[in-house]
């Protein structure tokens, strides 16, 4: 949908490094690397070594945090507001995402 509105535009999937480990279990994978270019960031403890030549390295300060955490942290009733943006806390109770 988002290509169809803006076709010449160019979309990233942004993951952390430690996403890289499971990337071959990811549903439908070919069909997001048609989408979109792969941008990764540095997470601590998991170092970037052959990065594939199609995604780009994001550098920024590592963050210790993962999207696992916040998925299980949502799902345990906790509080978020420390881990992500309130933009981001919001939606996900909106859409009560992650039950």
């Amino acid at each position: 949908a988002l290509k169809g509105k803006w076709p010449e535009a160019v979309f990233f999937f942004i993951i952390g490094s430690d996403c890289l480990l499971h990337l071959d279990t990811w549903r439908d994978l070919e069909s997001l690397l048609r989408l979109c270019r792969f941008a990764v960031a540095v997470r601590p403890h998991f170092p970037l070594q052959g990065i594939p030549d199609r995604f780009e390295k994001i550098n920024m300060p590592p963050v210790d945090i993962t999207s696992l955490d916040v998925r299980r942290a949502v799902k345990e009733g906790k509080n978020i507001s420390g881990q992500v943006p309130q933009p981001v806390s919001a939606y996900i109770r909106k859409h009560r995402l992650y039950p």
